[in-house]
């Protein structure tokens, strides 16, 4: 029968794991300072367009600026001990892990684009998106969407309360963000009558 083990076996396993990890942190510690050094013995020809030789052997990849050559030391010739429990990626320090993480398995995503239906884990993922080929002909077409729904109602000159039945008709198929604008564009352009306007602005968030 096995038995649990004690408290000075406890101590030991955890002893061994840290001096595991302080074991890592002296060799990345001890390759930063190799690269550093590497780095600085370089160099380079004023007249190269790419004076940044990768040092590493049987490597020939070149680059115009030092840290070039430093991003492509640590993305391919670093030791990669940080993996994703999830996808089992490599990752040469935590952080790159931890942001890996949040970006590619986080269930949490507070940065959301309403007019792609998309939602992101990090701002900086959320603006990039927003810089897309995609994502601008997606709002464009939101636009001109928009636009057209507007200009029919404005042509046949339909009371408020019309197009209010009509808009609440065609939600579903609008999406809560066409429909939202649209409603708050015929209530600052049209609406006078502030009891209207209330009873519009509650049916609209129903």
């Amino acid at each position: 029968m096995s038995s649990s083990p004690s408290s000075d076996d406890e101590d030991s396993i955890t002893n061994v794991s840290m001096s595991e990890e302080d074991q890592e942190d002296q060799e990345d510690q001890e390759d930063q300072d190799k690269t550093s050094r590497l780095l600085l013995s370089l160099k380079p020809r004023v007249d190269d367009k790419k004076p940044y030789k990768c040092f590493y052997k049987g490597c020939d990849k070149r680059y115009t600026t030092e840290g070039h050559l430093r991003v492509h030391i640590d993305g391919i010739h670093k030791k990669k001990r940080n993996i994703c429990k999830f996808c089992h990626k490599k990752f040469i320090s935590n952080s790159h892990l931890t942001r890996h993480i949040r970006s590619a398995h986080s269930i949490i995503r507070p940065f959301r684009c309403e007019i792609c239906q998309l939602a992101f884990a990090r701002r900086e993922l959320f603006v990039r998106h927003e810089s897309t080929k995609n994502h601008k002909e997606n709002v464009e077409r939101h636009q001109k969407k928009k636009q057209c729904i507007i200009n029919v109602f404005d042509q046949h000159s339909l009371p408020i309360h019309h197009i209010n039945s009509i808009l609440q008709e065609m939600k579903p198929s609008l999406g809560f963000i066409l429909y939202d604008e649209l409603i708050k564009h015929y209530l600052t352009n049209t609406v006078k009558d502030i009891a209207l306007m209330v009873h519009l602005l509650r049916n609209s968030t129903s």
